[in-house]
């Protein structure tokens, strides 16, 4: 039985094979041996640097897009560096900013404090930012989700002049977002509620065309956090905050208990 299925076998790719020269020889298929041989790839560094050089010709460089999360290495931060990576954000978490290059710190173009770090490390993190000529923004008062964290960052790595902003305003209050565009968009409204155990609980509360102008959107009890997206834009503001970005009688997730 076994000396017949080999048999079987054998005659099946020889005539494969001859369907596969007949073709050849009747100009059917692809000629043997006529592709040319692959050739080493040769990087030419001169010629990337004068591209690169008239691509810069004006002077300003391309905005930053890395974050530098200062703090210990937890959930929270480990889940929002993965959530800006897969934006093609490059993240990176440190207990500080000591030993960094110079080189190094200006490429980031934002910086998030965990909770847990006190002033002084603060005041340590923005002097070797400010010696090395760095030009980030220090977020200050990062949301306890990694959504929103992630929200916050891309907000301050936004390096385009006002007027070419889709979005230009947003704020909200009990019941009420308040948000401005700059030019006609599709845009999405995201409210975020604390939950019952840590954490927060996401709800759409809008997701269509804006024409440009001031727009409002109701939003449910109990909301904390307010986010709108649209391309190439996003806007993250905390429900109540006042001028220190802090409201009286907030609750354990950072926002004060709407009033039903």
């Amino acid at each position: 039985m076994r000396g017949r299925h080999r048999r079987r076998r054998a005659r099946g790719r020889g005539r494969r094979l001859a369907g596969l020269r007949l073709a050849d020889r009747r100009g059917r298929g692809p000629p043997a041996r006529r592709l040319p041989r692959g050739r080493p790839f040769r990087f030419r560094a001169g010629e990337y640097r004068a591209a690169l050089a008239a691509l810069t010709a004006d002077g300003t460089a391309p905005p930053a897009r890395r974050v530098l999360l200062v703090g210990p290495r937890v959930a929270l931060f480990a889940r929002a560096a993965a959530g800006l990576r897969a934006g093609g954000i490059g993240a990176e978490i440190s207990r500080d900013a000591a030993g960094a290059h110079a080189d190094e710190l200006r490429t980031y173009g934002a910086v998030a404090f965990d909770r847990t770090v006190d002033e002084a490390g603060r005041a340590a993190v923005r002097a070797a930012f400010a010696t090395a000529g760095g030009d980030a923004t220090f977020v200050e008062a990062p949301a306890p989700v990694a959504e929103l964290l992630v929200a916050q960052l891309e907000q301050a790595l936004r390096r385009s002049p006002g007027g070419e902003r889709r979005l230009a305003g947003l704020s909200a209050a009990a019941g009420e977002a308040r948000l401005e565009t700059a030019a006609a968009c599709r845009v999405r409204v995201t409210a975020y509620r604390p939950g019952r155990l840590r954490g927060a609980r996401m709800l759409e509360v809008f997701d269509g065309p804006l024409e440009p102008g001031c727009h409002r959107v109701p939003l449910g009890p109990r909301v904390a956090y307010v986010v709108a997206r649209t391309y190439g834009d996003v806007l993250v503001t905390r429900v109540g905050a006042g001028a220190d970005g802090r409201a009286q009688g907030e609750n354990r997730f950072g926002a004060r208990e709407a009033t039903r």
